[in-house]
């Protein structure tokens, strides 16, 4: 099912928001903490971002800033696509989950129990749209569900989304 909205993808600041336009503030490298420029395109400067060391080297991270919203206005779709950092101790570095920095999607998707149905049909299009648009097909999507001792919620939620 395709959904209602379209869509809004931001690769360049690894953040797609969906339906609501850009919620958010993100930039998906650290800087020199010697920069002088400012830290994004809305002219924020350096005294906005965390400062935080990395081999002894002083480095800049920026903040993640959502506006607030009510719940009145679910659904609302949040994807993931920035760079996922790791602070780890020079010479430790092996492996693919053992790099610094590497790249994971992500998605969170606040909704009524009503609008469930709609939003795995509107998140599994976007998939299918995604894997068309790279030329990575053919395809199978699988979802699974819950494990039986690992979930949080009330078991009867659990197995009314499930139903």
């Amino acid at each position: 099912m395709k959904p209602t909205h379209k869509p809004q993808v931001s690769m360049g600041h690894g953040f797609l928001v969906g339906g609501l336009g850009p919620l958010a503030e993100l930039l998906t490298c650290t800087r020199s903490a010697d920069a002088e420029r400012p830290v994004n395109p809305t002219g924020n400067r350096r005294e906005r971002i965390v400062r935080t060391e990395s081999d002894e080297l002083p480095r800049l991270l920026p903040p993640i800033k959502l506006q607030n919203h009510s719940y009145q206005e679910v659904p609302i779709q949040y994807a993931d696509f920035s760079p996922l950092r790791r602070n780890e101790f020079s010479g430790s570095l092996s492996g693919l989950t053992r790099v610094r920095r590497f790249h994971q999607d992500d998605e969170h998707i606040l909704c009524r129990p009503q609008q469930i149905k709609g939003e795995i049909a509107s998140m599994l299009w976007f998939v299918a749209l995604v894997i068309t648009t790279f030329g990575l097909g053919p395809y199978r999507l699988v979802l699974s569900r819950k494990l039986e001792m690992d979930f949080i919620g009330s078991l009867d939620l659990l197995n009314s989304a499930e139903a």
